[in-house]
């Protein structure tokens, strides 16, 4: 069997949450899968013969599934469904008002643009209604100089 480095669970749960906030339900799915591999083991070892029932287990076993809910019945389906359509509204909520600021940032920055294209073209048609005037005032000391 392997041995393992056991660590305080408030130590492993506490730095989970200071890496990665969402690392914690994976970490908890991961250990329930190793469990439940464990408890499958352990039933195919007995099935086996090669280790002896153990009752106080067989009892946890049969408790535990006792618990567990009746996923067939029509109004644990329905809330389950309610539930889901919830979230999935939520998370499509949030898409549409993402995508409406992301349009809004994008119209403002054409604005933006276009305004400043304005402004640089401006600036050229001053400089040069100022070339040109500079010209003809050369053209006009030049002729009166002649």
């Amino acid at each position: 069997e392997r041995e393992r480095e056991r660590r305080p669970a408030h130590e492993f749960v506490s730095s989970l949450f200071f890496f990665c906030p969402s690392a914690f339900p994976l970490a908890s799915l991961k250990g329930l899968e190793e469990h439940l591999g464990e408890i499958k083991d352990y039933l195919a070892l007995v099935q086996d013969g090669k280790l002896p029932i153990n009752h106080q287990i067989t009892y946890a076993l049969q408790d535990t599934f006792n618990l567990m809910p009746n996923l067939d019945l029509p109004a644990f389906i329905r809330s389950l469904a309610v539930s889901t359509n919830d979230s999935m509204l939520v998370m499509y909520l949030s898409a549409v008002v993402r995508a409406t600021t992301a349009l809004h940032d994008l119209i403002s920055n054409k604005v933006e643009l276009r305004q400043q294209e304005r402004k640089d073209e401006q600036k050229e048609q001053l400089k040069e209604g100022k070339a040109a005037s500079d010209e003809k005032k050369k053209a006009a000391a030049a002729a009166a100089a002649a």
